[in-house]
């Protein structure tokens, strides 16, 4: 495969690019506070340990696309959690049951969330997101970088 603009064989893909320039680091660290922590832990020192994802700029420029679909999950997810909670526990006291208000819990949230997915697909333009995050999924596994000059090649489907 050649780059189209500069006809170069310096190329990679954009997902090799993308792998590549990322990487997990472990974080950890010892902190020994102003306050009193003896409580918590004997020697009063805390330790603080976790994970970050470091990218390159090159590997951020060819970063896949990202979803379609993630703020529906988000904006449907605090009143279905709220409606959620209330059903559990008007289902759960008025049968004096807790399996009962945890079923009204699971079955409010789900059908609360499938509900508000539908919607999005159907009356607010969401099955056109998707397709349009499909196509472009599908560009970015066939894009090629060039090493040479920068520009981007993307090869036919297969």
């Amino acid at each position: 495969m050649k780059c189209e603009k500069c006809g170069s064989s310096d190329i990679r893909l954009f997902k090799v690019i993308h792998s590549d320039g990322t990487r997990t680091e472990t974080v950890s660290a010892v902190v020994e506070p102003k306050w009193n922590t003896k409580p918590l832990s004997s020697s009063g020192k805390q330790k603080i340990q976790g994970t970050r994802t470091v990218r390159t700029e090159l590997a951020r420029q060819c970063s896949p696309p990202s979803s379609a679909d993630g703020g529906v999950w988000i904006l449907a997810g605090l009143p279905a959690f709220v409606l959620s909670i209330y059903a559990a526990f008007k289902g759960g006291f008025y049968v004096h049951s807790f399996w009962i208000g945890i079923l009204a819990f699971v079955l409010v949230y789900w059908g609360f969330m499938a509900t508000s997915f539908k919607i999005w697909r159907t009356y607010l333009g969401g099955n056109a997101k998707i397709a349009a995050y499909n196509k472009k999924l599908d560009e970015w596994h066939r894009s090629w970088l060039c090493g040479r000059c920068g520009g981007v090649t993307i090869s036919a489907r297969k």
